[in-house]
C-alpha cells in the first residue's frame, strides 16, 4: 500500500492514505516504518496546510510515545494535536486529546490537572452525546478520586460512568471494569461486604 501510494498524483489523497498506512504500521508494532511514514504524512500535511492532517500525525505520535512509556513526549504530541484540532474546529478530536492528556496527568499523579482536563472533555462529549467517551471520562474521575482517598466522590463518578454505559452499544468489558473499580473503592473504605458484592 505504501509503495502504491507513492504513485498517486493527488497530494490530498496521498496524504490521507499515508496517515492510514502509518497507523497500520503502528498497529503492526513496526516502529521504524511507523515513524518514517508518519513523518512523511506530517511533512505533506504541513505542505498542504492540512490542519486536521497535522493534528492526526501528532495524535499518532502521542499514541506511539505513550506505548513507549515516554509520557513527556506523548503529552507534547497530544497537546500539539489538541491545538491543531481546535484550529480545525473538530470538537470531538479536541475532547479526545483532552482525555488523553488527562490520562497522562493521572499517571504522573497530577490529579488536579487531570481532573480539570477531564471535566473539559466531559463538557464537549455531553454536547456531542458521545456516551462511550463520557463513560471513559467518568471512569477516569472515579479512579482519580479513589487515588486521592475521596471515596464518596469516586463512587459517585463510577456510578455516573455506569449510567452513561447504558447508552453505549459496544460495551466490551466496561461494565465489569467499573464494577471492579467500585469494589476497589469499597475495599479502600474498608467496607468489605460491599467490596465483595461488586
Amino acid at each position: 500500500a505504501y509503495q502504491l501510494n507513492n504513485f498517486k498524483k493527488n497530494d490530498s489523497i496521498k496524504n490521507s492514505n499515508l496517515s492510514k498506512i502509518a497507523y497500520e504500521g503502528y498497529q503492526l508494532k513496526d516502529s521504524v516504518f511507523f515513524l518514517k511514514t508518519n513523518l512523511e504524512a506530517q511533512k505533506l500535511s504541513i505542505k498542504l496546510r492540512d490542519t486536521l492532517g497535522i493534528g492526526n500525525t501528532h495524535w499518532s505520535y502521542g499514541m506511539y510515545y505513550l506505548e513507549q512509556e515516554l509520557n513527556d513526549s506523548a503529552y507534547y504530541h497530544y497537546y500539539e494535536a489538541y491545538k491543531y484540532f481546535q484550529v480545525a474546529k473538530h470538537e470531538f478530536f479536541v475532547g479526545k486529546m483532552l482525555y488523553n492528556m488527562a490520562i497522562i496527568q493521572k499517571d504522573v499523579k497530577d490529579y488536579m490537572g487531570s481532573e480539570v482536563l477531564t471535566f473539559q472533555a466531559i463538557s464537549i462529549f455531553k454536547k456531542l452525546q458521545k456516551y462511550n467517551d463520557l463513560y471513559r471520562c467518568y471512569n477516569l474521575l472515579g479512579i482519580i478520586f479513589n487515588e486521592i482517598q475521596e471515596y464518596d466522590k469516586a463512587i459517585l463518578y463510577h456510578t455516573e460512568a455506569l449510567e452513561n454505559l447504558e447508552n453505549v452499544e459496544q460495551k466490551e468489558t466496561y461494565k465489569e471494569s467499573s464494577l471492579n473499580n467500585l469494589g476497589l473503592v469499597y475495599q479502600n473504605k474498608e467496607d468489605y461486604k460491599k467490596a465483595i458484592t461488586y
